[in-house]
């Protein structure tokens, strides 16, 4: 059999950030949509009651149900963000294939604990995968855990502000939506284009082995 392995092609950073900053905007957006069909649905049965009461006039066993729904929403919306991060960081790194479920976890569990710890939360779920694969990867948790909540005031505050201009609160809700993801993929991906740099010449030998293996 003819031996026609060839070297990894040129790895383009610019058209990967890209990549990855719509990937991420694209699974808030999907996320955020989910959530809202969700609650409008839930609207229609008796936790929608409950959903607009203020926590003193509702049951605890009604509350504990509705913590429970709040986290399935968060898990829905992280989900979809780490499923299509997932796509694109599969190019580079297949090895990470519990991405997505650790992503909606880490989101799920940071965002319910306190808003502000979603990017921490997240942060630390995907590093646990990537620290087993690359090195330097240190930064990761660090980073994300300012960029998150970063993402989400500026990005939710814009959305805000649309919606208002064009009185349209779910056009805002969407674009907000994007705006997010977009910031979070913008911050994020610079600081996965620099670990995938400091780790070239291992990917490279990692595509070299898996292409040698198709032979």
């Amino acid at each position: 059999m003819t031996n026609n392995t060839s070297t990894p092609s040129t790895f383009n950073q610019s058209v990967y950030w890209a990549k990855w900053v719509l990937a991420t905007a694209g699974g808030w957006l999907i996320g955020s949509l989910a959530n809202a069909l969700v609650i409008n649905l839930l609207g229609a049965t008796s936790l929608g009651e409950a959903l607009n009461a203020s926590p003193d006039q509702v049951p605890q066993s009604t509350a504990l149900l509705l913590a429970g729904v709040s986290l399935v929403l968060l898990l829905i919306v992280g989900f979809a963000i780490g499923t299509l991060q997932w796509l694109v960081l599969r190019e580079q790194i297949p090895q990470l294939r519990q991405w997505a479920l650790f992503t909606g976890l880490g989101f799920a569990l940071g965002s319910f604990a306190m808003l502000t710890f979603m990017g921490l939360g997240v942060g630390l779920a995907q590093w646990l995968l990537l620290r087993r694969e690359l090195n330097k990867t240190g930064w990761w948790p660090v980073m994300s855990a300012v960029a998150w909540p970063l993402a989400y005031m500026f990005g939710g505050t814009l959305g805000a502000l649309v919606g208002q201009a064009l009185n349209g609160p779910f056009i805002g809700g969407v674009v907000g939506s994007a705006l997010i993801g977009a910031i979070v993929g913008a911050i994020t991906g610079a600081v996965l284009m620099w670990m995938l740099r400091e780790n070239r010449a291992l990917l490279d030998d990692w595509q070299k082995q898996r292409a040698e293996a198709k032979v």
